[in-house]
């Protein structure tokens, strides 16, 4: 008797409710996460351009404040205005804040050998190195 009547019945209307319902909640999820992604990575990249910018400034050496700095065995203020952290026996540790981003330099003690002095730049925000670098300085003679 109802063979002959077409459509959809109330059950198959609120299970594919739920089915779309299931699929849009996990679809939704998503977005939060990639918002969080988007802004990690952004401020990845600013602490990465960050240290390049900081790298040149100090290989340049324009001033001449880093080897007046290694050449008198860091008893000089610190190159750039940099805070003296306290160091080890082979490198002197100078912080700073730049950009809203924490640097810290690691720069190597003289050894009295004519040779590339190797610098380390970390970018942290947080507690937490974002990024880091390396490069040479060529120290000049302090007298230059």
């Amino acid at each position: 008797m109802l063979k002959d009547e077409k459509g959809i019945t109330l059950v198959e209307i609120l299970a594919s409710i739920t089915l779309l319902s299931i699929i849009l909640v996990s679809i939704i999820t998503f977005f939060p996460q990639i918002g969080m992604n988007n802004k990690h990575n952004e401020e990845k990249i600013q602490a990465i351009n960050l240290a390049k910018k900081v790298l040149a400034h100090w290989t340049d050496d324009a001033g001449n404040e880093v080897s007046t700095f290694i050449k008198g065995s860091g008893s000089t203020p610190g190159p750039y205005d940099y805070e003296i952290e306290p160091d080890d026996l082979d490198h002197f540790y100078l912080k700073k804040e730049l950009e809203g981003f924490n640097v810290v330099v690691k720069l190597a003690k003289d050894t009295g050998e004519d040779r590339p002095y190797p610098v380390t730049i970390q970018i942290g925000k947080s507690g937490k190195v974002l990024t880091e670098t390396y490069g040479y300085i060529t120290v000049r003679g302090a007298e230059e």
